[in-house]
């Protein structure tokens, strides 16, 4: 939000590349980089390495001045590290500084809303909260709410999507595996989810796209239909808000596949499954983008399961002869990477490789004994 507050947008381009501040050299989870990319891509799926360039370009001081304004009241060093949260803090504050962000608005959490005695009069009521965004904060917002809802929709939180319910949110986890979270919202409500050892010592592995995320979902799927019947109002305004959070010149990616290049008109309809990576669609062989093919019936028929009965919609990619694909809106090469379904080509996009990453880290589907 501080880089945001600075200039930066949700399209600027940045650089996934070895990074050094004094002596201290932030490394990626996947251990590789990327080059160059949009900071919403960096975003969505945690590069380190550009938080710590911009942490270090808008000044740590900066941004502990944006926590505290969000909510967070602990102790906050003011060290390069502090960009990837080298600083504990608590959930509570964590979740608050997130409702902030959901809400446009400054958000004092409280356990008691009133206390009633024997008169009608109560004797305690609790009074409203901070004062809404105004002014760089508010522009600031509403590309946040673009990168926060990016990360559910194709980053690192794919695990907290709710069927037709906008979900923004972000993952954590911290070295050795200690601590893995998944903060997130929809219209609605505001949750948080920690997960770790209470000895703090290492977790096997978990990551806060994994358990967190899932935890997340589960609890909200079921706490929405509740909270839907006491405030409908509420409901219907909070929708409205996060659906056209847009700010100008960094608009919500749609789910379409985009148009088709030159004279190629892609293909749609029912899709028979060939290998992996590639599809035929009303008689069409379709090659997807950035995927390898494997004509092993292990990983072959749980795709071909997936896409029966489902509509696929193919656009040309820009790669030779490549399309990129889209199931119910979401960008089947993705889907199959995310889910241990195949391997990525080399120059597969960022995203791309991100998910296969995911996926190999989860030990999902082919990496499942490697």
């Amino acid at each position: 939000m501080t880089a945001l507050q600075r200039g930066y947008a949700p399209q600027s381009v940045v650089v996934d590349r070895p990074t050094q501040i004094g002596e201290w050299e932030p490394q990626n989870y996947s251990g590789g980089f990327r080059g160059s990319m949009t900071l919403r891509n960096a975003f969505v799926h945690s590069i380190n390495t550009i938080a710590a360039q911009l942490g270090d370009e808008v000044g740590i001081p900066a941004v502990i001045d944006t926590a505290k304004r969000m909510g967070v009241q602990s102790t906050l060093p003011a060290v390069p590290s502090l960009a990837l949260g080298s600083a504990e803090v608590t959930l509570l504050e964590m979740t608050r500084a997130f409702g902030s962000v959901a809400a446009g608005s400054q958000i004092e959490p409280y356990s008691v809303r009133s206390i009633a005695g024997n008169s009608q009069q109560a004797l305690y009521t609790k009074t409203g909260g901070g004062g809404e965004f105004t002014g760089q904060l508010a522009a600031s917002r509403a590309m946040m709410l673009d990168l926060l809802q990016g990360v559910v929709n194709e980053g690192t939180g794919k695990a907290a999507r709710l069927p037709n319910i906008p979900v923004g949110g972000k993952t954590g986890t911290t070295q050795e595996y200690r601590d893995a979270w998944f903060i997130g919202f929809t219209p609605d409500i505001v949750v948080g989810v920690w997960v770790g050892n209470d000895d703090n010592t290492p977790t096997n592995r978990v990551v806060g796209g994994d358990l967190p995320a899932n935890i997340w979902r589960d609890f909200v799927g079921r706490a929405l239909p509740i909270i839907s019947k006491a405030s409908p109002q509420v409901a219907r305004r909070n929708t409205e808000t996060l659906n056209t959070v847009n700010a100008p010149g960094a608009p919500i990616p749609s789910t379409r596949v985009p148009a088709a290049a030159g004279s190629d008109p892609g293909a749609r309809g029912a899709a028979e499954v060939l290998d992996t990576a590639t599809l035929a669609i009303r008689g069409r062989r379709i090659q997807l983008e950035g995927i390898l093919g494997d004509d092993d019936r292990r990983v072959v028929r749980p795709l071909a399961r997936f896409l029966r009965r489902r509509e696929v919609i193919c656009a040309p990619s820009g790669a030779p002869e490549r399309y990129r694909c889209s199931v119910d809106g979401q960008n089947l090469s993705e889907l199959i990477l995310s889910n241990g379904g195949a391997r990525a080509t080399p120059d597969a996009p960022a995203e791309l490789l991100a998910a296969e990453d995911e996926a190999r880290s989860a030990r999902l589907g082919i990496w499942r004994n490697m």
